[in-house]
């Protein structure tokens, strides 16, 4: 039976929070604890910042700093976390933005409809009244946030400005937190008692310390009259609008960033954010119920409130969706269901509890509650003893509680990586490796500081309980029951969490002998639906045949090291699969591109041999499990290999296993033969499957590797079997099982590259274009056809799409790999295609990425492998001078260390020596020619850039800048000599792809020999180049077809370094200077100028399909160089066109000349599929009738969606296939061009600008 109630009025209590230390302490600490959280999780390097995982290495400077250790990790740690510096916590936007939020609350606030409720009594007597429409207010600001970004997308202000100002944001609201603490306190001081207000001071705020109360909260309701607004309770209209309503601002915010960054969202930021907006419109929704709660019952507002209301919740409680904008997780549907499963029995005790008290307190007569037992305390209140309250004194706080967990658990283990994308300056890469996990205790702090939070409550309200005890409360026999329970706390009701047996971080298998499967982590690499057949370890695990198959893609893709850790994995999945350790030995050793005679040393040769022997032992001692059925082709298998590796093993009669190894004689070449031999004569009973024949090909074709054809000829070289190979492979591809087999059609490519018809391989390099999307050096192998063919638009896509893979493959596995090389080569490509495609911008971004791939780790990466990456540090030097860019090639840092990078030392020697001959600075080209040969000798003997040396390199640099310096100081026929010279060099360079030397040396031949005005010898020169005297090597077919069109036209031809083609617009017959290498100019520019012309007529395209330049067009204010135009006559041209055609393609109609085989004269030629739809253009404007469109190539899809079209008249022929790349053709991303020199440095610094820090000593000479 209740008792009456009684008014107590609050006296001042004990210190709470450690007391005035402790509130000091929060005060300040908070503020900052919110900032640490906003910084060390962040979008800039990652979460957390990675430095902070290594301490001793982030408090140590590097060895020639003059900073201390501390002073380093704060330099460190600022440039991780973007810290903005002290003025850039604020700002005049951010400001602004958070007080019109405020504004708006209270305008919202005091029109639209609201709640009238009277709260509890007070101490004091008498009921405050509260006005409350916050469910109203969210509504509204939603709607129209949600017309917003219907209408703008996730571009829609109020999104892009949280992210834009989110530090800001942060520090205006911790701003006005303290000020509102410091405003509430000093009014405080106007409660008078018994006033007829209704004000009076809280229980535990008056304690006469200044720092704790003004913490903790003096007045217990503070209120204030504004104009036009009238009376707002400061505590309550804090507690949930500006705060919670912010929360889920953030949230959605996040949202948007996410959806900006990536183009979608992920399950779990979804999963995140509506859990938390259902919780936070529930408590809007259920606003009045906030009258009962400790906040306004009991505790005074201060700063406390203030800033836990306006501040942390907002910022902290939304960390986990901040997280996942940044890193986009994807949990799936089981994963999602057993979070909200989760959520939903937290939700179910939270309100369900929350309503039984909230009934009682209002009508303890109510139907629904009455039947409940309680005990009334000496202020008045009831305790509930019974229902759910007799279950645990806070039972709410656990439901609360539960609900947090899926606030947290969408970012599973959280932590992720930012590192700068080598493809894309000005993007970064997000990965997991090396920081899963690290980040839980910030995205996970909600769900533990939660925890402790509730936990305090429930502290605070038995304090309170035992002091109304102590006040004399008279117990009923089961309120006596109730109490001897002690502290009943949410830590008595839950257990830890078992770990699950499956889900989406855990691998699982329904074979119930092969239990640890459950703790394999997601494979991070994509490779398609490859899957062998005969090869499948099928008495294995499901996982130990997943593991399996990817090893044997990764060997297929020549990243041998990956395959072998795959193999591994395997094993650790079935100890006793004889194919993974089959599949070790085969991925060891030698391959197509690393020969016997490339594995280093004689002793490092004879380990890696004694490490496969080993791996073909263990094999060799579980053969008595039979795989791959009763054939024996796995025992033949592992007795092949061991043939590779000198081991001889036989099969007895009684079924053991004889091993003999050759400790002798180690001979490498009569090892690969025998090799060849035993899969010679398993194929011939398994050569119907597609995994036999690629293991059989290549132990061909490394009996002779780089060595099947000879290109001088275009034969077969002698005594390699590259025709039985061609037969082998053509086959199998024919074959339905094989013809998309990625084995096979890499190594098609390699047969093909250096044939005399490479471009008959095109249709079957097309297959493997993204047939395999995270092997990079598959999505690379194509472009080697690309490029003999001149296709250097889809030469560099290949590429891009190449070194993407292998940016992820890097982030996953770090670059202390051999793979190293091949993502240096995919870099090397793209350079090579954008040189000859005119790409400026793309080639020099392109080289950037090839440096900083090898100097963000110089002493981990290039240092130990210098011998064969340091040499591609050179490309730059290249770039330069294909573009006439004299002015950087004179600016360029030289590298201190010239010992490590000697080769890019002599290289830029040999850049800053013809940049000074160009200019007519002799002198200096003649010292920078006396330096090269310096530098020259000081490169190591071992120094090699792929199948050449980089001796013989240098020695064709050396040819080209003597001839460059000879002819510029009037010796004209020393220096064509030694160009010559040049090219016969260039010439004899083994074969390569790229070829070694980038700038094929005929073209500063050529043009020099123009500028004499000896055309013929320079057409000659051309045609060698296009490789019209039947010869196999060419290189540049665009820009050397468009200098004998010029010859054969009989028009006046260019100035040296300079080319040009053509755009019909009308007749033909403007007239196309050419400029420096600007990708994105075209149209009238007054700056430039041609002959007899005023300068608002003149046009300058920059033609990005057909690779133009090096020299500027005309500037009005510089002398007239040579130029060339076509003249409007256009039966002249239309002579002209058809002339060419019919020399080069034959008679030929449109449609036939829409077929390779119409090709005529030099097989080179024949390599160009833009030649098709020059061949069509031709063709069409030899009939002088349909119009043919401006551009007539290969074109990326623009962003407005348009697809490209491979024809003149905008429609796509039906034969096109064959060269047409899918309709998924990515469109080339704009690569602006760079500042920065490869060491760092600003090549033109701006006033007040400083060098960056060099990545490798530099001195500028």
């Amino acid at each position: 039976m209740a008792s009456k109630k009684v008014a107590v009025k609050a006296e001042p209590h004990g210190f709470e929070f450690g007391g005035p230390i402790g509130a000091s302490l929060i005060s300040f600490g908070l503020p900052i604890g919110c900032y640490a959280f906003a910084f060390l999780c962040n979008d800039v390097s990652g979460c957390p910042a990675p430095s902070l995982l290594s301490p001793s290495k982030l408090f140590t400077a590097p060895a020639l700093s003059n900073k201390s250790g501390f002073q380093h990790a704060l330099d460190t740690l600022a440039t991780e976390v973007g810290w903005p510096g002290w003025t850039g916590l604020l700002n005049t936007e951010a400001v602004v933005g958070t007080l019109a939020w405020y504004a708006i609350s209270l305008f919202l606030y005091a029109i639209l409809p609201a709640q009238e409720v009277e709260g509890v009594e007070l101490s004091t007597g008498g009921k405050l009244k509260y006005r409350f429409n916050t469910f109203l207010t969210a509504v509204t600001i939603l709607v129209a946030c949600a017309a917003g970004t219907f209408t703008l997308g996730p571009h829609f202000q109020v999104w892009t400005f949280i992210d834009r100002n989110y530090i800001q944001i942060l520090t205006a609201n911790i701003l006005i937190s303290y000020a509102l603490g410091t405003y509430v306190y000093i009014a405080s001081f106007g409660v008078k008692p018994g006033n007829a207000d209704k004000r009076e001071l809280a229980a535990g705020g008056h304690s006469g310390n200044i720092l704790y109360d003004w913490y903790i909260g003096r007045e217990l309701n503070p209120r204030i009259s504004i104009p036009l607004i009238g009376e707002v309770d400061i505590k309550s209209f804090m507690e949930l609008r500006p705060g919670m309503i912010g929360w889920m601002i953030l949230d959605l915010a996040w949202i948007a960033k996410q959806y900006r960054t990536y183009g979608y969202i992920t399950d779990s930021i979804l999963m995140v954010v509506v859990s938390q907006s259902v919780y936070i419109l529930d408590a809007l929704w259920m606003e009045p119920a906030i009258l009962t709660t400790m906040d306004i019952t009991t505790d005074g507002f201060g700063f406390m409130l203030a800033f836990g209301d306006l501040t942390w919740v907002p910022f902290i409680y939304s960390i986990p969706a901040r997280y996942l904008s940044v890193h986009p997780i994807i949990l799936g549907p089981a994963y999602i269901a057993a979070i909200l499963a989760v959520q939903g029995f937290g939700y179910y005790i939270f309100r369900a509890s929350n309503n039984e008290k909230n009934r009682f307190r209002n009508n303890p007569n109510d139907p629904a509650v009455a039947h409940l037992k309680y005990i009334e305390t000496a202020s008045g209140s009831r305790l509930i003893t019974s229902g759910w309250w007799g279950t645990a004194r806070h039972i709410n706080y656990m439901g609360d509680w539960f609900m947090s967990w899926s606030y947290c658990l969408p970012t599973l283990a959280a932590g992720y990586r930012l590192t700068p994308s080598i493809l894309y300056p000005g993007t970064r890469l997000v990965t997991t490796d090396g920081m899963q996990g690290y980040a839980m205790p910030i995205t996970y702090f909600f769900m533990i500081y939660f925890a402790i939070l509730l936990v305090h409550r429930e502290m605070r309200d038995e304090a309170k309980l035992r002091l109304d005890q102590t006040n004399g409360i008279a117990r009923t026999e089961t309120e006596q029951q109730f109490d001897n329970r002690g502290t009943t706390d949410i830590q008595s009701h839950w257990k830890p969490r078992e770990k699950p047996s499956s889900g989406p971080l855990m691998a699982s298998t329904s074979e119930q002998n092969h239990p640890e499967d459950q703790e394999e982590p997601p494979y991070p690499f994509s490779l398609g639906s490859y899957t062998p057949s005969l090869l499948l370890p099928t008495s294995s695990s499901p996982a130990a045949q997943k593991s399996f198959t990817q090893a044997l893609l990764w060997s297929y893709a020549f990243n041998h090291a990956e395959a072998q850790s795959c193999f591994q994995t395997a094993l650790y999945h079935d100890s006793h699969c004889v194919l993974a350790y089959w599949g070790l030995a085969v991925s060891g050793g030698p391959n197509y591109n690393l020969p016997w005679e490339g594995l280093g040393s004689e002793d490092e040769r004879r380990a890696e041999v004694e490490k496969c022997r080993e791996w073909i032992g263990k094999a060799v001692e579980v053969l008595e499990r039979k795989e791959g059925g009763e054939d024996g082709v796995v025992r033949r298998l592992v007795e092949a290999v061991g043939r590779r590796y000198g081991v001889h093993i036989e099969t007895q009669a009684d079924g053991q296993v004889a091993v003999a190894k050759n400790e002798e004689s180690f001979d490498y070449a009569a090892w690969n033969e025998a090799y060849a031999a035993a899969m010679g004569a398993i194929f011939k009973d398994f050569g119907h499957d597609p995994d036999i024949t690629t293991l059989y090909v290549d132990a061909l074709m490394n009996l002779h590797p780089w060595s099947l054809w000879d290109i001088s000829t275009g034969k077969p070289m002698e005594g390699a079997r590259t025709l039985e190979i061609k037969d082998l492979l053509e086959k199998s591809l024919d074959s339905e099982e094989g013809k998309n087999h990625p084995g096979l059609l890499h190594l098609y490519v390699h047969l093909m590259e250096m044939s005399p018809r490479p471009e008959d391989a095109l249709p079957i390099a097309n297959r493997l274009r993204k047939l395999v999307p995270d092997a990079g050096h598959l999505l690379h192998m194509p472009t080697h056809l690309d490029v003999l063919c001149g296709d250097w638009d889809r030469a560099m896509e290949g590429n891009r799409l190449a070194i993407r893979a292998d940016e992820k493959y890097l982030a996953h596995r770090g670059g202390k790999n051999f793979y190293t090389l091949y993502r240096c080569h995919d870099f090397h490509f793209r350079v090579y295609a954008a040189m000859f495609a005119g790409r400026y911008g793309v080639s020099l971004a392109t080289v950037e990425g090839l440096e900083r791939t090898l100097l963000d780790d110089i002493e981990g990466v290039l240092r130990p492998n210098a011998d064969f990456l340091e040499a591609f540090l050179g490309m730059r030097v290249h770039v330069y001078v294909r573009f006439g860019k004299w002015k950087e090639l004179r600016e360029m840092s030289m590298p201190e260390d010239v010992e490590l990078c000697s080769v890019t030392a002599a290289m830029f020697r040999y850049g800053k020596g013809v940049a000074a001959a160009v200019e007519g600075d002799q002198n200096e080209a003649v010292r920078q020619g006396e330096l090269f040969e310096e530098a020259k000798a000081k490169v190591k003997e071992g120094r090699t850039l792929f199948n050449n040396t980089a001796k013989d390199i240098l020695n064709v640099a050396a040819a080209m800048l003597d001839g460059e310096v000879e002819y510029r100081t009037g010796n004209v026929e020393e220096g064509l000599a030694s160009l010559r010279k040049a090219v016969e060099l260039s010439d004899h360079l083994p074969y390569d792809e790229p070829w070694g030397w980038m700038q094929p040396p005929r073209h500063a031949l050529g043009a020099l020999l123009l500028e004499q005005g000896w055309v013929e010898e320079a057409k000659v020169e051309y045609e060698k180049d296009l490789g019209l005297d039947e010869k196999m090597h060419a290189s540049n077919t665009i820009l050397s077809f468009g200098l004998l069109f010029l010859f054969l036209s009989s028009l006046p031809t260019t100035s040296a370094w300079a080319i040009a083609f053509f755009e019909r617009d009308d007749c033909w017959g403007d007239a196309y200077s050419v400029h420096s290498g600007d990708d994105n100019f075209s149209g009238k520019h007054p700056g430039y100028t041609r002959p007899g012309e005023n300068a608002d007529n003149q046009k300058c395209y920059w033609n990005k399909d057909w690779g133009l330049i090096q020299e500027p067009c005309t500037v009005a204010t510089a002398p007239v160089p040579k130029s060339f135009y076509v003249g409007s006559n256009t039966g002249c041209v239309t002579g002209v066109l058809s002339e060419v055609k019919d020399k080069f393609f034959g008679r030929t109609t449109p449609g036939e000349c829409n077929s390779l085989k119409n090709f005529k004269g030099r097989p080179a030629l024949k390599r160009d599929p833009n030649l098709v739809f020059r061949c069509r253009s031709l063709a069409v404007m030899a009939a002088q009738d349909p119009p043919v469109q401006k551009k007539i190539g290969v074109y990326p899809v623009p962003s407005n969606g348009t697809k490209y079209s491979n024809t003149t008249d905008g429609t796509v022929a039906e034969d096109d296939d064959e060269w047409d790349d899918d309709e998924d053709h990515l469109e080339e991303v704009p690569e602006e061009d760079v500042a920065f020199d490869m060491w760092g440095n600003l090549l033109t610094p701006t006033e007040g600008a400083t060098n960056a820090p060099a990545g490798v000593n530099a001195t500028q000479e």
